[in-house]
C-alpha cells in the first residue's frame, strides 16, 4: 500500500509538481539542470540582481529580448545570432 500511496502523495504535492516540472524542463533543454547554481552565477556576473528571495533582470533590454524569443518559441540554437549584443 505504501508503494502506491507514496508516489501518489508526492506527485500531488507542490514539491512533487516542482520536481516533475524541473525534470521535464531540464530534459527538453528549457531550463538548466542546476537552476540555483545558474541563477547564482548570473547574479555574480551582474546579469541578475537579487531582491529578497527572488532574482530580477538587471537590464531591461536583455529581459525584453529573452521574453520576445520565448513568445516566438525560439530555441537557443536559432537565436544564437541575436545574442551577439549581450556580450
Amino acid at each position: 500500500m505504501a508503494l502506491v500511496m507514496g508516489p501518489l502523495a508526492l506527485s500531488l504535492s507542490a514539491y512533487g509538481r516542482l520536481t516533475v516540472a524541473r525534470i521535464w524542463l531540464g530534459a527538453t533543454g528549457q531550463l538548466p539542470w542546476r537552476l540555483m547554481a545558474f541563477l547564482h552565477e548570473a547574479h555574480l556576473r551582474g546579469v541578475l540582481r537579487q531582491s529578497g528571495a527572488r532574482y530580477e533582470f538587471r537590464h531591461l533590454r536583455l529581459q525584453e529580448c529573452l521574453a520576445a524569443r520565448a513568445e516566438r518559441g525560439e530555441s537557443d540554437a536559432t537565436a544564437a545570432g541575436d545574442a551577439r549584443w549581450i556580450h
